[in-house]
């Protein structure tokens, strides 16, 4: 009995410094740190404004695809053309109907959790938000 549990105890110990030198799967001479997202932020001088101030939270669909729609700057096409920013307040927008963003048009909120875009009840579509090709698809 007493070989038996020596055996075990020995198992144990060599299964346990063994898995302690293989634990570290990618050495760190060759790890990178893990940083989502934009680095340094998402710009916030990107092109001009197309409004003095935010459109408020309770700005309908409709106005709010008026406003993206008046925003398209002449220059499109044109090389050195920038977008131009339509700029919503903080809050939550409620949505009856999908918004179209045009190319060379950005649509920005107040910043992550504090403009939102929900459809409503008689929200109309399977998206809220559709995209044009892009400024620099041309």
């Amino acid at each position: 009995m007493e070989s038996i549990i020596q055996k075990t105890i020995l198992a144990i110990i060599l299964c346990t410094s063994i898995n302690n030198a293989f634990a570290e799967i990618i050495p760190d001479s060759r790890r990178i740190q893990w940083d989502p997202g934009v680095r340094g932020g998402i710009p916030t001088t990107f092109g001009t404004d197309c409004t003095a101030s935010p459109l408020p939270t309770s700005t309908s669909s409709s106005s709010i695809q008026s406003a993206l729609n008046t925003c398209v700057p002449a220059c499109v096409g044109q090389p050195g053309c920038l977008p131009r920013v339509l700029k919503l307040a903080s809050g939550t927008f409620n949505l009856s109907g999908a918004i179209y963003i045009p190319s060379y048009v950005v649509l920005r909120g107040a910043g992550m959790s504090q403009t939102i875009l929900k459809g409503n009840a008689s929200f109309s579509g399977d998206q809220v938000l559709t995209f044009g090709h892009g400024y620099d698809s041309e």
